[in-house]
C-alpha cells in the first residue's frame, strides 16, 4: 500500500515527510478537485508552526485549544468558497 507522500515525490528527512515544490502543487490541485467535485466550500485554516521550540500555532495564541486545526478568520463563513481562489 502506497501513502500519496510516496505517489507525489514527498521525501522523508529526519523522520519527517516534507513534500517537494512540485509535489506541494499536486496535492493543493488534488485538493481543490476534491472539494470541487464535491462541491464543498473551504475557507483558510490555522497551521501548526514548526522551527524552535514546540509546534505551535498559526494564529498567535500560546494558549491555542486546537493548534493548527481551525479556521483563520472570524469571518471564516463568509470567506468560504468552492471555487480555487
Amino acid at each position: 500500500m502506497q501513502h500519496v507522500e510516496d505517489t507525489l515525490g514527498a521525501t522523508e528527512q529526519d523522520g519527517r515527510a516534507d513534500a517537494t515544490p512540485g509535489a506541494r502543487d499536486l496535492l493543493l490541485q488534488a485538493a481543490v478537485t476534491y472539494a470541487e467535485d464535491r462541491h464543498w466550500e473551504v475557507s483558510p485554516g490555522a497551521w501548526l508552526l514548526e522551527d524552535d521550540g514546540p509546534p505551535r500555532c498559526s494564529c498567535g495564541d500560546l494558549g491555542c485549544p486546537m493548534p493548527g486545526a481551525h479556521p483563520a478568520t472570524r469571518d471564516w463563513q463568509r470567506r468560504a468558497s468552492s471555487g480555487p481562489g
